[in-house]
């Protein structure tokens, strides 16, 4: 083998290891991405779930408050100021369906749910059935405690 074939091999090993590690690196990162995805999603679905399958109005905000940075907290409030009395109301969420936002010029610690579900509430004995489109905003304050919601909007309620 002459030197220069030699040092031929060396670089197409150097270039191909580098190739090599650079996917790796990507590889890895779609995974770390995947990871906070699948997160932010589990939290949303549990908040989403507390908030609205729920006996008493008491249960309901005990249920969300782990979820829920302070004012996420103070947005799910009816009059955004205080905690509505207790009341025993019957609620449940099916249908379930979730949407991520994806915009890459976004915050990576802000991001935007879109749920879409069924709503079936009792109250008094008379039933109703609601198709709910609300959208959650999560945050990661960076505290160490993860994503939480810091706000919600109620975009659509139809009565069925």
């Amino acid at each position: 083998m002459t030197k220069r074939s030699f040092y031929a091999v060396w670089l197409a090993i150097f270039l191909l290891g580098g190739v090599g590690i650079g996917s790796l690196a990507y590889t890895s990162s779609l995974n770390q991405e995947k990871m906070k995805e699948q997160t932010i999603m589990q939290q949303n679905r549990l908040f989403v779930e507390g908030f609205f399958n729920f006996e008493t109005t008491n249960q309901r905000y005990k249920a969300i408050r782990p979820y829920t940075t302070e004012k996420g907290y103070r947005s799910t409030f009816p009059s955004g100021i205080e905690l509505p009395p207790d009341s025993e109301v019957h609620s449940t969420v099916s249908d379930m369906k979730a949407y991520l936002q994806h915009d890459p010029s976004s915050d990576k610690k802000h991001t935007e749910v879109l749920n879409k579900f069924s709503l079936t509430t009792e109250f008094n004995g008379i039933g109703s059935v609601q198709t709910i489109v609300m959208k959650t905003v999560l945050v990661d304050e960076g505290r160490g405690d993860g994503w939480k919601v810091d706000d919600i909007e109620m975009i659509i309620q139809n009565t069925h």
